[in-house]
């Protein structure tokens, strides 16, 4: 059974990576009959700033998401300052701004299309909008977990594998977004979070999928500004969610308080959370240790949508991958052997554990997708130059301009069009000048036209008594002829007026048909330009020539005839005298030529009817398609532009718009594509020059007149005229008001994705040899089923194919490597003798019982696949295409040791400091209070408070230099990173900006391969802890520094004045008990009173807060850990006190 998923995309790289993965799913569908619709056990929602999705650069690539799997949280109009205003008027929001609120009144960036690569401006309208996030999301997860969740996701499954799917189907989240931007980087925690609170099915199964600045790289410096920042900034909090309470694996000895998110109880989630952001955190570069260098971002989104497909719809990949990495995470984490790292210390609640992975990605195809992307380009971009330029380009356009002297394509369009014009109007079947040329007259003409007049001469005759025994004389016998005749010439044109109505409504529908497939075949040959150019000829002809011709002559000549049928009838008489039988041979003449000449008048009927519709047609049918036309033609000549790196009408190389990515690597070969598509194409159009199949395939895809055989809705929609309304002409005495008259409303369809969709129809016609090659399997291109034949792949294709494919194979599975570089120095300090290689998943590899098995396993026993489960990977499944490959790192590493992710941040920092721009850096980057930003775990940092209180206290911290420096027994003073990320406020926050700063240490690391830049923080967790081998959360007793002042007076490591008080302690008494006794009691005085100070400026800067909420965007930055500190402060004096009860009274001390 498939597992259930739900993907959420935040920013733009996260909605540009769900729209390449839902195309490849509909793909897969496609490609496995198995439906149109993606099963509600899989859902997608795109997370972003803008009211409507961006991405429009890659609609040709990719369908646009719709509307209701997109959250657009800014609506038009809406600024950022009330967005701000929405958070400063709710007070328990209000306090999860300290010292990071955005000031609306110093922002110059709107909102509307996005966060402006800040990640504060990001994060503040996550927290403005938490409540909508929650009812986005729960909407998807609603649709997952109902009944038609596992439902019709089991459906799928039984059609592809036509097994019988398990009751059962784990749920998995993956969150998808880039570390860099300020949209999706300010948004994952709060979405991570609202998923952890919701307990969905997926309980805390939450993959990220996390994009590192590097992939932004080749935008180049002036889009890429802040991706830098962002990143440190994202990684802080990311780092401090999932080490809230150390280990990964809860217990119930964990003295860590779970996290209070004001925003979630706001959006109706008031249950705690253990930890925050994504559990299963996998970072995603551009160049892996492979050395495949992805390029673009959106080849990199394009890649991860592709492999992603894996984890969907491959149970291997699920059960290998997915369900092992959310059931061992933990175990591999805590098993990963660490050095000395500042975060591994202390209980499991206090450590901070390895905890990022990556991914890399490979895939093996036969490669006819991007095969086909060049049939399609080639045969679009050549459609697209003969619809816009065939007026002004072709040899028939420039022969017509040396004729006429002219450059004018307006002048140059019309004398092709009047080359072509008796053609088109012929194929129009709107040819009517000339003796020979009737088809409006004898189209109209009623097909019981001589019905009719076989019944006029019968009636005639029956009522001049021809044969009804009578004998009368000559003038007798005119008298009733012209009698019998005139009455059923009454009856007759009576008749022929209704069959005329109907021939005519028949002619109306007919002839829309009929010049709409004259236009589109015109259009196919001739371009826009040109066929627009004869439809103005044509209603003009028609308007003038044609109803001229039809009155004038047609009309004039039939009346007359019709008009003097008693004189025709006459004639036959003269010369006979006396009383003649009704049956004498004159009469019969008479009566005859006499009808036959008023049977004229239905002529003449026709001829009006057709004369009077030839001004109809000309301005309601056939001048809107001129104008559709010519709009047309604007649009496609405004889109020329799009094709300039498209594949053009040559065997020269494919440009890499149709070249696969870096990491996929296909079976046929980019350089082959010319030959197969010139050797395909003329077995697909039964053209052997290549001139007509040219000409073939371009009336094809322009028209879409193959589509006409289908007969079925989708196909008329797909046809190049679309008649939004048909046409109707003025009301007539002779129609009697039938319909309203109405124009002709009618597109003409010739855009690049019209004619790319109606390419892809043609090529994948049922039968013909372009489906049967782009259709072929793996197993079938390497030539073991009937497939093969009818591809025309001979013995040596076949075993060409099966040598490249494991070719193919070993550089896919060297280029798979997990897309970051991790420095091999820091690999042997942060994590000593871990020599394990990345684990490489397959998806299905259809190689069962095939000639090529053995090689293919030799192959994946030689890249180190266990030789047990590789009959686990094999199938005989002939529908597969490709094969992907999915690596990660054998276990959660330290962020430390990936270089290409803090190295380029690094770089960035000193830089910056060194062109003097430093607060660029870090304006609006950080998005939580510190409790909740610093890159350490809560007992870490409380434990560093404790120490820094120490420091101070005993003068061992020098916070009035720059750097900050602190003591170290045996070893140099250490320093902390300086300048700080927040500007220097003052020497009450130098603690505050010192833990703030503790991601520029990581920095350090990367950019020195050592671990000395954390030697300063590393000094400060043992000052806060009670001794070398206790926790850190918990503080049970002094730290021996403090212990040893106590019981001495000295103040040992003493680089700055110690606390004023102590010093005065320190001098004032001895080394005996009653100077211990007076220390510790001075120490508990001065705890006592920083406590108190502290709570005391807490509500002084609270209600500040209240009064002007924008004091919060502001120091002073300790508030942000004002809980901490607390706790820090009473735990020591706790501590002390405890110290002092174990003293005698005023006596030796105990123990």
């Amino acid at each position: 059974m498939y597992s259930r998923f739900l993907f959420v995309g935040l920013g733009g790289s996260g909605g540009k990576t769900l729209r390449f993965l839902k195309r490849e799913i509909y793909r897969w569908l496609e490609h496995h009959d198995a439906g149109t619709s993606i099963p509600s056990g899989w859902q997608f929602l795109h997370i972003d700033t803008p009211a409507t999705a961006d991405g429009d650069e890659i609609d040709h690539l990719a369908d646009p998401l719709p509307a209701d799997e997109y959250l657009g949280l800014i609506g038009p109009g809406l600024t950022f300052a009330a967005v701000q205003n929405k958070l400063d008027g709710n007070e328990h929001l209000r306090s999860e701004l300290q010292t990071w609120r955005v000031d609306p009144a110093g922002l110059a960036v709107g909102i509307q299309m996005g966060a402006g690569q800040f990640r504060a401006i990001g994060q503040t309208v996550s927290m403005a909008y938490t409540s909508q996030i929650r009812t986005k999301l729960q909407q998807a997860i609603s649709r997952i977990s109902s009944a038609k969740g596992p439902a019709e996701t089991g459906q799928v499954f039984s059609k592809v594998t036509g097994e019988t799917p398990d009751v059962t189907s784990p749920m998995y989240i993956v969150v998808i977004s880039s570390l860099a931007g300020g949209t999706g980087a300010g948004l994952l925690n709060t979405v991570c979070d609202v998923l952890r609170a919701e307990k969905t099915d997926a309980a805390d199964n939450i993959f990220g999928v996390l994009y590192t600045p590097e992939v932004f790289s080749a935008l180049g410096d002036a889009s890429t500004g802040g991706v830098q920042p962002n990143s440190l900034a994202a990684l802080s909090e990311i780092l401090n969610g999932l080490w809230w309470g150390g280990s990964p694996i809860l217990t119930a000895s964990n003295l860590v308080p779970p996290i209070v998110n004001p925003a979630l109880t706001a959006a109706g989630l008031p249950n705690a959370i253990e930890r925050s952001g994504p559990s299963f955190p996998f970072l995603v570069g551009r160049v892996g240790t492979g050395g495949v260098d992805h390029g673009t971002p959106e080849r990199l989104f394009e890649m991860a949508g592709r492999s992603l497909l894996s984890w969907v719809t491959d149970q291997t990949v699920q059960a290998k991958f997915i369900a092992y990495t959310a059931g061992n995470w933990a175990n591999t984490a805590m098993n990963h052997t660490m050095g000395p790292i500042l975060v591994n210390e202390g209980e499991t609640q206090d450590q901070g554990y390895p905890c990022f992975s990556a991914l890399g990605f490979a895939r093996v195809s036969v490669g006819t997708e991007y095969f086909e992307n060049y049939a399609v380009q080639r045969i679009v971009k050549y459609a697209n130059e003969v619809l816009v330029d065939y007026h002004y380009r072709s040899e028939e356009a420039q022969h017509q301009a040396n004729t006429h002297a002219t450059n004018d394509p307006d002048e140059i369009a019309d004398a092709v069009a009047r080359n072509h014009l008796r053609h088109f109007v012929n194929q129009a079947h709107l040819s009517e000048l000339g003796p020979d040329d009737h088809q409006i007259f004898d189209r109209l003409r009623p097909q019981s036209s001589q019905t009719l007049y076989d019944d006029f001469k019968k009636r005639s005759k029956e009522l001049s008594g021809l044969g009804d025994g009578s004998k009368l004389s000559t003038q007798e016998w005119r008298k009733r002829i012209h009698a019998g005749i005139e009455q059923a010439a009454n009856g007759y044109e009576k008749n022929y007026q209704s069959a005329l109505e109907d021939s005519t409504l028949d002619w109306i529908k007919d002839i829309q048909n009929d010049v709409v497939q004259a236009v589109e075949t015109a259009v196919a040959r001739l371009g826009l330009k040109v066929t627009a150019a004869l439809c103005a000829l044509t209603a003009s002809e028609l308007r003038n020539d044609t109803h001229n011709d039809l009155l004038n002559n047609d009309y004039e000549k039939n009346n007359a005839w019709a008009s003097n049928w008693k004189s025709y009838a006459d004639q036959q008489l003269e010369g006979i005298t006396g009383n003649l039988d009704s049956d004498h041979a004159g009469l019969d003449e008479s009566v005859s030529t006499g009808m036959h000449s008023g049977s004229f008048a239905g002529e003449a009927l026709v001829a009006g009817r057709a004369a009077e519709l030839c001004t109809h047609i000309a301005d309601r049918l056939i001048a809107p398609l001129e104008l559709a036309l010519l709009t047309a033609h604007s649009q496609a000549k405004d889109e020329q532009a799009k094709t300039a790196t498209w594949v053009s009408w040559t065997d020269a190389e494919p440009p890499d718009s149709v070249t696969p990515p870096a990491g996929d690597f296909p079976l046929l070969d980019p350089p082959e594509y010319a030959e197969q598509f010139s050797k395909y194409l003329a077995l697909s159009t039964n053209q052997k020059q290549s001139v007509a199949a040219q000409q073939h395939v371009l009336h094809s895809v322009v028209s879409g007149d193959f589509l006409r055989d289908e007969g079925t809705t989708q196909a008329k929609r797909d046809f190049c005229v679309q008649v939004d309304h048909d046409w109707w002409p003025a009301t007539t005495a002779a129609l009697g008001g039938f319909k309203a008259p109405a124009d002709l409303v009618v597109r003409v369809e010739t855009g690049l994705s019209v004619l790319e969709s109606r390419t892809r129809q043609w090529l994948h016609r049922t039968g013909s040899p372009f489906t049967t090659f782009l259709n072929l399997s793996l197993r079938s291109y390497l030539g073991t089923t009937a497939t093969f034949d009818d591809s025309n792949l001979d013995a040596a294709a076949v075993k060409h194919n099966q040598n490249r494919f494991l070719t193919m194979m070993s550089a896919a599975m060297n280029a798979a490597e997990p897309l970051i570089n991790l420095d091999a120095t820091l690999m042997g300090i942060v994590h000593p003798n871990s020599t394990q290689q990345p684990n490489m998943h397959f998806s299905q590899i259809p190689f069962q019982g095939h000639p090529i098995e053995t090689d293919v396993v030799a192959n994946l026993i030689t890249a180190g696949i266990h030789e047990a489960t590789v009959p686990d990977l094999l199938t005989n499944d002939d529908s597969i295409r490709h094969i992907d490959i999915t690596t990660a790192l054998h276990a959660p590493h330290s962020l430390l040791v990936i270089k290409s992710l803090l190295t380029p941040i690094s770089q960035t920092w000193h830089k910056m400091v060194a062109d003097g721009v430093k607060q660029s850096f870090w304006t609006r980057r950080r998005a939580q209070r510190l409790q909740r930003f610093i890159p350490a775990s809560q007992a870490l940092i409380i434990c560093m408070i404790r120490g820094w209180f120490t420091g101070k206290l005993l003068g061992r911290i020098d916070s009035d230099s720059n750097p900050v420096q602190i003591a170290r027994a045996g070893h140099p003073v250490a320093k902390f990173p300086y300048p700080f990320l927040s500007a220097d406020s003052g020497p009450e926050d130098r603690m505050a900006l010192v833990l703030e700063s503790l991601g520029l240490a990581y920095l350090e690391v990367s950019r020195l391969s050592n671990l000395e830049p954390l030697a300063a923080y590393i000094e400060l967790r043992e000052l806060g802890r009670s001794g070398p081998e206790s926790g850190l959360y918990e503080y049970s007793k002094l730290n021996q520094a403090l212990a040893s002042w106590v019981q001495t007076g000295s103040l040992a490591e003493q680089i700055a004045s110690p606390f004023a008080q102590l010093t005065n302690a320190s001098n004032e008494t001895g080394d005996d008990a009653d100077g211990a006794a007076h220390r510790i009691d001075n120490l508990i005085q001065v705890l006592d009173q920083a406590a108190k100070s502290y709570e005391d400026l807490y509500q002084a800067n609270a209600a500040e807060w209240s009064f002007s909420p924008t004091s919060l965007s502001g120091p002073p930055h300790w508030t942000g850990l004002a809980p901490l500190i607390s706790q820090g402060l009473a735990g020591m004096a706790t501590a002390a006190r405890s110290y002092r009860s174990n003293m005698g009274e005023g006596g030796a001390l105990l123990g």
